[in-house]
């Protein structure tokens, strides 16, 4: 059996790289002899068996705990392994990136957060990756310690109650990244400035910010969706300078267009300067909002626009991107929920961003309205009491 070795993150380019066992049982193999075998190997967190044609899995924690009950040893010992494979896993090909498959693996219910990943080649069986394993990736990617992620992930996952896992999984992950996430982008941003840089140098960094940026906003999703479900996310109202906020966004994300034949408009005239509202909570709805323009348009524009009516504050972003197909646009708001796979493989994402966004609005005691036309653009726009 194939076991983990130290990470080194710049050999990783694809998930078959973080493949920490090899091992694929018969479905005949009796019950007892994979019980010796999670005994043998305390890091063991699954094991894969083929069973018709297709693979499946048997997770530690289930299966010991079914046979630890009350006559379970006797009764399964010579039985069949297969009465106890699961094949509703996640299951990626083995050219996905780390990445991509992390935001799979965070987006499955709670009592499977922590399943290994089945890895296949073209349909054929390749080995398993664990989520301490992926964590790890992640970790080091953003030059943090492998010890630091296995303890999270370690305390993390002894939690008893499934509800409250899902959650410390969530909180602990988010702030663990964010900090050197921060510092990642920052740093990136300031190298970018350094006029003595190489053509190459140049495009390797702004590949680090767009991958930084990309990882960021992924945390900053899953933490707002849990405080909001948590209930500890609650409005902070006070007046500021609303023209100095828009300015702020606007030159945050053009900084991200400069070298992409797409231009950034802000016209802010029309609105009031000051404003009562919570601020942080507003910059969270327009930077998923903005995000997802920018992400969304290959070229041409995107507008930021703030003005006044019937006692209201309207704020649109639009764009001239792909647009949004009208039988895609109500479920955009739900959670998990993204355009067509094509879209979503290309561009990334959790599908959280708009749901994040709604529910942030009606916090605030405002609305988010949609418009598009598909290959033309689509135009958001949020409404807020003056």
């Amino acid at each position: 059996m194939q076991t983990a070795t130290s990470i080194q993150p710049d050999k990783f380019e694809s998930i078959a790289d973080l493949i920490h066992s090899d091992l694929c049982l018969s479905p005949h193999v009796p019950a007892g002899q994979v019980v010796d075998l999670f005994n043998e190997h305390s890091l063991l967190d699954a094991v894969a068996v083929e069973y018709e044609d297709r693979v499946g899995l048997v997770t530690r924690g289930r299966f010991m705990s079914r046979l630890r009950g009350k006559f379970g040893y006797a009764l399964f010992e010579k039985r069949p392994v297969a009465e106890h494979v699961e094949f509703d896993c996640l299951v990626v090909e083995s050219r996905t990136e780390p990445v991509e498959v992390i935001s799979l693996a965070t987006r499955r219910p709670a009592h499977r957060i922590y399943d290994d990943i089945i890895v296949l080649t073209e349909g054929a069986y390749r080995g398993l990756v664990s989520m301490r394993m992926l964590m790890a990736h992640s970790k080091d990617l953003l030059a943090t310690s492998f010890a630091e992620v296995s303890a999270l992930e370690e305390k993390a996952r002894r939690l008893e109650e499934i509800n409250r896992l899902q959650q410390e999984f969530v909180a602990n992950m988010t702030h663990e990244l964010r900090t050197p996430l921060n510092t990642i982008i920052g740093i990136s941003r300031l190298a970018l400035k350094d006029p003595e840089l190489s053509a190459h140098r140049q495009r390797d960094l702004e590949v680090m910010l767009r991958r930084g940026m990309d990882l960021l906003g992924i945390v900053n999703d899953m933490l707002d969706l849990y405080k909001i479900e948590s209930g500890e996310m609650t409005p902070v109202i006070e007046e500021f300078d609303l023209h100095e906020l828009l300015e702020d966004l606007a030159g945050s994300f053009a900084y991200l267009l400069e070298n992409r034949p797409v231009e950034l408009r802000s016209d802010f005239g029309g609105a009031p300067r000051m404003l009562s509202t919570d601020p942080v909570m507003l910059k969270r709805v327009l930077t998923n909002l903005l995000s997802n323009a920018v992400k969304f348009t290959e070229e041409g524009s995107v507008s930021l626009i703030a003005s006044a009516h019937n006692g209201h504050v309207l704020i649109e972003v639009r764009d001239t991107g792909m647009g949004i197909k009208r039988e895609d646009r109500e479920r955009l708001f739900k959670k998990f929920s993204q355009l067509e796979a094509a879209a979503t493989k290309r561009h990334g994402g959790t599908g959280l961003g708009l749901a994040i966004v709604q529910q942030l609005s009606e916090m605030l005691g405002g609305s988010v309205r949609l418009e598009s036309e598909y290959g033309q653009g689509s135009s958001f726009t949020l409404t807020l009491p003056r």
